[in-house]
C-alpha cells in the first residue's frame, strides 16, 4: 500500500503528535510504500525531526505568515508526488493538510483526517475569531469531504457528531511503542542525590495542562508529605516557566519543587520509571500520550474527568478526577499515604492496561484496517466507528 502523510508542524515542541506519528510511520515502513511532508522552520520551535529507516520524508520551509502553515514548496511537491491508495492528514488549522486535501480531491483518491482533539470546545475557544475565520475558509470542507475523520477518544467522536459532521468517525488511539521504552538506557536527569521520592508532572509548561492547579495544590500537600518532592519537566514558552516560577518562588515549600526544562528521552523514562505517582490537571485532551507512558513504566496517574482515561478508575491503576484544587489536594494526601507495595500493584496493572489497548502493534494493526475500509473493503469488527 502507497500512504502519504501530511503533517504541518513535526517537532520535539509538538509533543504527542509528532511522536504518535513518528511510531506509526516507523510501523507502517516495514511493510507499506510510506511517504511523510512535513513543515519546518517555524519560528521558536525546535527543528523537524529526521526519521531514518527508509522513510520517504521531506520537510518543506514555512512561508510568512508562518501561523497559516503554508508553504509553495510543499504545494509543489504534492502537486508532482505519485498518486498514494490513501492520504492520511494530520492536524488542523494550518494550510499543509488541506493542501493533501485538495491534492486528494483532484487525483479522487480518499484522505483521513487525524483531529488531535482540535473541535474540542476548550481548543475552539482558543483564538476563537481566527479560528471561526478559518472554519468558514476552508477547515470545516476538508473535514465534510475526509472519507472518515480519526479520532483518539469516543468522547471526540461523539462531540464532532453532535457539531453535525456526518462522516465516518473511527477511534484509533495514540500508539505507545513498549519496545522503545524498554530499550532506552534510562539517564538520571540533572536532579539533586537526596530527590528520592517525587511526583512528577512531565508535560508543555502551559495553563491548558493545569500546572497551576499542581502547584497551588503542592502548596497545601508538600508540608504533610514527609519529604516527598515534587519534578516539573517539560518545555515551554520563556515567560510561562517564568511566570510559574515566580508564583513558587515565594513559596515556603519551593525547595521541595525542581524545575528541569526539556528533558531527552533517556531522562524522561527515567523519571517515568522512578516518580511515585504521575499528575497530569490538564483542561482538555484528546488522548493524553504521556498519561500512557506513565502506566506502560508502571506509574499510577492522576488526571483528571477532561482527558479521556475514565479507566485509570476501571483498572486500578489511578484517579480520575474533577478538575478543582481542593479535589487535587485530597488525590495527592491519598496517593502518597499509599506505601511502595500498593502503588507497585497499581504500575502493574496501569502497564497491563496500556500494553492490551495501546501497544504500537495494536494501534498499527487498527490503522491499517482503517485504510482497508475506507479503500472498499470490509469493515473491521474492532475498530470502534462512532
Amino acid at each position: 500500500m502507497r500512504i502519504t502523510h501530511i503533517q504541518s508542524l513535526f517537532s520535539v515542541d509538538h509533543g504527542g503528535p509528532t511522536q504518535s506519528l513518528r511510531h506509526i510511520v516507523k510501523a507502517q515502513a516495514g511493510k507499506h510504500q510510506v511517504s511523510l511532508r512535513v513543515l519546518d522552520g517555524f519560528p521558536g520551535a525546535a527543528p523537524c525531526e529526521v526519521l531514518d529507516g527508509g522513510i520517504d520524508q521531506m520537510a518543506f520551509q514555512v512561508d510568512w505568515p508562518w501561523r497559516m502553515g503554508a508553504s509553495k514548496g510543499l504545494k509543489r511537491q504534492l502537486r508532482a508526488d505519485p498518486t498514494p491508495d490513501i492520504y492520511h492528514l494530520h492536524g488542523t488549522w494550518h494550510r499543509a493538510p488541506y493542501y493533501g486535501a485538495v491534492e486528494a480531491r483532484r487525483r479522487r483518491c480518499p484522505y483521513i483526517l487525524e483531529l488531535y482533539g482540535s473541535y474540542d470546545a476548550p481548543n475552539l475557544q482558543w483564538k476563537p475569531v481566527r479560528k471561526w475565520v478559518f472554519r468558514l475558509w476552508f477547515q470545516d470542507r476538508v473535514l465534510r469531504s475526509a472519507a472518515c475523520l480519526h479520532v483518539n477518544s469516543e468522547n471526540e467522536g461523539k462531540r464532532l457528531r453532535q457539531m453535525g459532521f456526518s462522516n465516518p468517525i473511527a477511534v484509533v488511539p495514540g500508539p505507545i511503542n513498549f519496545a522503545s521504552l524498554s530499550s532506552l538506557s534510562a539517564q538520571r536527569p540533572r536532579l539533586r542525590e537526596d530527590v528520592c521520592r517525587f511526583v512528577l508532572y512531565l508535560a508543555r509548561i502551559d495553563r491548558k495542562k493545569g500546572i497551576e492547579y499542581l502547584i497551588e495544590a503542592w502548596a497545601h500537600v508538600a508540608p504533610k508529605l514527609g519529604g516527598m518532592q515534587l519534578v516539573i519537566a517539560g518545555p515551554g514558552e520563556l515567560a510561562s516557566v517564568q511566570h510559574y516560577q515566580s508564583i513558587v518562588l515565594p513559596s515556603p515549600v519551593a525547595n521541595s519543587v525542581h524545575w528541569l526544562g526539556r528533558v531527552s528521552e533517556e531522562e524522561k523514562v527515567w523519571l517515568y520509571r522512578n516518580a511515585c505517582l504521575y499528575v497530569l490537571p490538564s483542561a482538555n485532551e484528546n488522548f493524553g500520550n504521556t498519561i500512557a507512558e506513565a502506566l506502560a513504566c508502571g506509574t499510577p496517574v492522576i488526571t483528571t474527568k477532561h482527558t479521556p482515561w475514565e479507566c485509570l478508575e476501571t483498572h486500578r491503576c489511578g484517579w480520575w478526577i474533577n478538575r478543582d484544587t481542593p479535589t487535587l489536594v485530597d488525590t495527592l494526601l491519598t496517593a502518597c499515604s499509599l506505601d511502595g507495595k500498593a502503588l507497585d500493584e497499581m504500575g502493574r496493572r496501569g502497564a497491563a492496561l496500556v500494553r492490551e489497548r495501546f501497544s504500537l502493534d495494536s494501534v498499527a494493526a487498527s490503522t491499517d484496517a482503517l485504510y482497508g475500509w475506507c479503500l472498499g473493503g470490509a469493515r473491521p469488527d474492532h475498530l470502534l466507528i462512532v
